[in-house]
């Protein structure tokens, strides 16, 4: 089972330069190579393998309000309500 970190990966066109590293490094094959890398937000669960691989520091994990909230903070949150 898989559960999204409320993060997804995304790349910046302008330092991408296609090398394919991301693409080899996914385990969820998410990001996909064309002009430049694209990341599939349906796929990617924003664990960040792909943003310490890349050698150009094109990809960054951004916050996605699509995934929800991470499940780490919804924790700590059910902590200090109680």
């Amino acid at each position: 089972m898989l559960a999204s970190l409320g993060y997804a990966a995304q790349v910046d066109e302008t330092l991408c330069d296609t090398c394919g590293t991301c693409v080899d490094a996914c385990p969820l094959e998410a990001p996909s190579l064309g002009e430049v890398s694209v990341v599939s937000w349906a796929k990617c669960m924003g664990c960040d393998v792909c943003v310490g691989q890349c050698p150009s520091g094109a990809t960054a994990l951004v916050r996605d309000e699509r995934k929800g909230i991470p499940f780490g903070v919804r924790m700590l949150a059910q902590k200090e309500a109680a």
